[in-house]
This record gives structure tokens, sequence and C-alpha cells, in this order.
């Protein structure tokens, strides 16, 4: 079979890593280009911080992450929301908001992330959290729970990567 020859987006991320894992001796697919977003421009094996047991391979350790949305995608994503925007007033519907578009709402919550990642300050150290750090983990985590869906092993599973992404 011919190779196919593939980019990972959010390489960094644990998702991006596991395929990592399975597929760095995929017999005909090949990971051609890593990207990431605070990553971008750093090798791999500097910017991830590795979940797993097993090594990071080193065909990957010394790529440099590519950037993963560039601003050509922004200014696309932009004038996508504006077209559907523009689309909802022309049929009488109420103009898009957080709730009524997923793709808004994600690029929203993307962009306040990425706002606030130097301001937030959030410290997860499961084995000696101070008594305010472990009230506001358990909060967020019943809100997971609770109100989002999450299970407690990924609700535990999510904290933990987003305080790892928040302290490098």
């Amino acid at each position: 079979m011919r190779e196919i020859r593939a980019a990972l987006l959010g390489a960094t991320g644990a998702v991006g890593q596991r395929y990592i894992n399975m597929l760095e001796k995929h017999p005909f697919i090949s990971l051609d280009v890593l990207m990431g977003g605070e990553s971008a421009g750093k090798k791999y094996g500097e910017a991830v911080h590795w979940l797993f047991a097993e090594p990071l391979p080193d065909e990957f350790a010394g790529r440099t992450v590519k950037t993963a949305v560039p601003e050509s995608a922004k200014d696309t994503f932009r004038q996508g929301v504006l077209m559907r925007i523009g689309i909802a007033l022309r049929k009488g519907e109420r103009p898009l908001t957080h709730e009524t578009d997923t793709v808004l709402a994600i690029g929203i919550e993307e962009y306040l992330f990425d706002q606030l990642k130097d301001i937030v300050q959030v410290t997860l150290s499961r084995t000696n959290p101070d008594k305010e750090q472990a009230k506001r983990l358990n909060e967020v985590l019943t809100i997971l729970i609770e109100e989002r869906g999450y299970n407690e092993h990924s609700a535990r599973d999510l904290l933990e990567y987003v305080g790892h992404l928040l302290n490098r």
C-alpha cells in the first residue's frame, strides 16, 4: 500500500501524544508534520511533557513543532462567522451566539483561554495541594461532573492536563 503522509494537530497534548505512540511504527502512515499552538517553533522533545510510560520516540523528539493555526485560517474563521451572522439576519433569525453556534463557542473559549493563560496560575499537586487549591480543584471537578457530563476519572485527567498546560 502507498504511504500516507499526515500532519498531527495538537501534537503536544495528551491525545496527540497517544497518536504518536500508535503511529510511530505504522506500516503506511507517516507523521511528517507535528503542529501545536504555544509550542510552535520549539523542538518537540522540549515542548512536550510526555505523559506516557513508554519513552518519547527519538524520531519525533528533534522535530520542530509547526504553528497550528496560521493567520489565514484565523481570517477564514472570522469570515465564516460573519457570513453565518449575515445569513441568519437575512432569514430573520436571531444572530449567532456562543449558545447557538458551536464553532463560535469553541473560538471564543480558545480566545479566552489564550488571553488568560498568563493571568491564571493553577498548580495541580495531587500529592500536596494547599487547602485553597484543594477547595478550588474540588469545585471544578464538581462542575465538570455535574454540569458538563464528565465521569470522575475523565474530569481528573482533564484537570491534570490543563494544569500541565497552564504551568508551562
